[in-house]
């Protein structure tokens, strides 16, 4: 499996590589108009083809990376939810051992008052 790391340092030497074709194709252009020597017409479509290609790919794994990081995001705001749930079983399961029943019973009767507040009901 590709971890995210990977996505990354991919994404990063699609970077280096954008910018070197970038860097050839500005030198092409910066020596056509010094000496108005041109380079070959096929080496530059070929060149440009290069470009956006690694463009496309560089677009490719941002949006691959972002969809990651949404599910990993999402995982973990699941996990979170699960261990709530538990301390708050665990939470009623001492209370109920540790307090007498009167207690206990205004203590449920007080957390279902709030409840419903924050529920709106």
């Amino acid at each position: 499996m590709i971890t995210l790391e990977m996505m990354q340092q991919k994404a990063d030497e699609t970077l280096e590589a954008i910018a070197a074709i970038k860097e050839q194709i500005g030198r092409a252009k910066s020596n056509a108009a010094n000496t108005g020597d041109y380079s070959d017409a096929d080496w530059y479509q070929r060149t440009n083809r290069a470009l956006r290609h690694k463009q496309a790919e560089h677009q490719l794994l941002l949006r691959e990376m972002a969809k990651v990081r949404l599910a990993n995001k999402q995982a973990a705001h699941v996990e979170s939810e699960k261990q709530s749930l538990r301390f708050e079983r665990e939470f009623m399961r001492a209370a109920k051992q540790l307090l007498d029943d009167t207690t206990y019973t205004m203590l449920l009767s007080e957390a279902r008052r709030f409840n419903a507040v924050v529920s709106g009901g």
